[in-house]
């Protein structure tokens, strides 16, 4: 069970104290639309549309090697530049779901 330390006063409920600081177990938690993004959720929803581009250019270049003769006419090449094609766009729609997810969760 993971605790979340939280300064002393800014919630109740159930709790255990260590020194100055009270925990509060995920189970104590709140919905998320209580609580601060977190440094790792705000670098992500800071930068989620940056990396969104850089995966749609790799995408793209990744288009381009398919689209290629010397690939086309090869059947073993072909089939792992679409393998990795579909990679790049399975990693583009976790992005996307991931932007919405952090947008929800701010709002």
């Amino acid at each position: 069970m993971r605790a979340h330390a939280i300064s002393d006063g800014l919630r109740t409920g159930p709790a255990f104290s260590s020194g100055s600081l009270i925990f509060v177990t995920d189970s104590c938690r709140p919905a998320a639309a209580g609580w601060r993004f977190s440094y790792k959720e705000t670098w992500e929803l800071d930068t989620i549309e940056q990396r969104i581009a850089d995966a749609e250019r790799e995408l793209q270049a990744k288009h381009d090697v398919l689209q290629e003769v010397a690939v086309m006419s090869d059947g073993a090449r072909l089939h792992a530049a679409s393998l990795e094609m579909e990679a790049a766009q399975r990693a583009i729609d976790q992005l996307y779901a991931r932007w919405v997810e952090l947008e929800q969760k701010k709002n």
